[in-house]
Order: structure tokens, then C-alpha cells, then sequence
């Protein structure tokens, strides 16, 4: 299994374009990812290890969240840092993108 994230509906697209990310194996969240998301107490991104739905009333905080973690790992001496740092940016950009559309979920898991 894997955690990714896509539009749920894409013909709420202007563009009709898929929008998929992908995040991590399963294995490799619960290994570098989950325990950083605890540590820091991050709420939503919790949520990402069985489901989010990321709507335009949680995308602040969410986006919020995302930065915490970003700016925890570039100080961290974490084996996965570069990784994860480009995943994290790759979700940014993605969920900035996917919400110049009106009407969007994307769900993350």
C-alpha cells in the first residue's frame, strides 16, 4: 500500500488535469513520516495514515502543518530528510495548484 494524494472528483478540474501525488509507501510513513507528525502533535496530518479529505476550510491548516514538519526536518539530522523535504514540497504544490479550482476535495491516504 501506499499514501498518495489525487482529487477525488476531477471534473471539478478547469483544466481537466489528474492531479496525483505521491507521499510514501506505508512502511515508509510509519517509519519517517508518523513518528515526526506525533512528535510535533500535527492533527491533521495524523489523519494522512487512514484518510483526509483536504477541503478549501482545512487547506490553511493543513498547509500549516506541512510547514511545522518542513521546517523540523531541515534542522533534524534525519536520515530521510531530502526525501521527505521534497515530498513535502511536491504536496504543497500540489494542494496550492488543485485549489485554484472551486469545489475541490483532495484526499490524502
Amino acid at each position: 500500500m501506499s499514501i498518495a494524494a489525487f482529487i477525488m472528483e476531477p471534473e471539478e478540474l478547469k483544466n481537466n488535469e489528474a492531479m496525483y501525488t505521491p507521499i510514501s509507501t506505508e512502511e515508509g510513513f510509519y517509519k519517517a513520516w508518523y513518528p515526526l507528525i506525533q512528535k510535533l502533535e500535527l492533527k491533521w496530518l495524523t489523519h494522512m495514515s487512514f484518510g483526509l479529505d483536504v477541503t478549501k476550510s482545512n487547506l490553511q491548516e493543513v498547509l500549516s502543518e506541512l510547514h511545522i514538519l518542513s521546517a523540523f526536518i531541515e534542522e533534524s539530522e534525519n536520515p530521510y530528510r531530502i526525501g521527505l523535504l521534497e515530498r513535502i514540497a511536491n504536496l504543497e504544490n500540489m494542494l496550492n495548484k488543485a485549489f485554484e479550482n472551486e469545489n475541490v476535495v483532495v484526499y490524502i491516504g
